[in-house]
């Protein structure tokens, strides 16, 4: 018998709410996807059992349009449960590719304006870093603030 280890396809980190029906359920379920490729996701949720080989129905909502996507439990743990996707068609799939390239994106958006921000600050000053820290800062309405922009783009 040959081994028949595959490479998991890589990972985008997220924080993204979504809601999911057990195939047999009524009711919806909120979760967060933690991460997400294209063959699968985490999604961390409380509340319920879900177990392995269960399938799942993913409701996701981006930039104000909501998709539904197919999925089957592979493995859970105490906070949630490992998912592959069930793409019915090449639509299910490109569902996902645009969710990553969305989340990718933003986040790159985000590390560009960070970039931008620390450049100025620090023309404008001409001073120390930590005078361009505290310029940052300023911008920000404090080191709270910024440690959440940081968390938002930077899971």
């Amino acid at each position: 018998m040959e081994d028949t280890y595959t490479v998991p396809a890589p990972r985008t980190p997220l924080n993204l709410e979504v809601s999911f029906k057990r195939n047999y359920a009524r009711e919806e379920t909120k979760g967060t996807l933690k991460n997400i490729s294209i063959t699968g996701a985490f999604l961390e949720f409380e509340g319920g059992e879900v177990r392995a080989n269960e399938k799942l129905n993913l409701v996701i909502i981006v930039a104000g349009r909501e998709r539904k996507i197919a999925a089957h439990v592979i493995w859970t743990n105490s906070v949630g449960v490992g998912v592959k996707f069930m793409p019915v068609n090449n639509r299910d799939v490109q569902i996902v590719d645009d969710l990553i390239y969305f989340v990718e994106n933003s986040r790159n958006d985000r590390r560009s304006v960070m970039d931008t921000i620390f450049k100025k600050s620090r023309i404008r000053s001409g001073k120390t870093k930590r005078a361009s820290e505290n310029s940052l800062f300023s911008f920000f309405g404090g080191p709270g603030n910024l440690i959440m922009f940081l968390r938002g783009c930077c899971p």
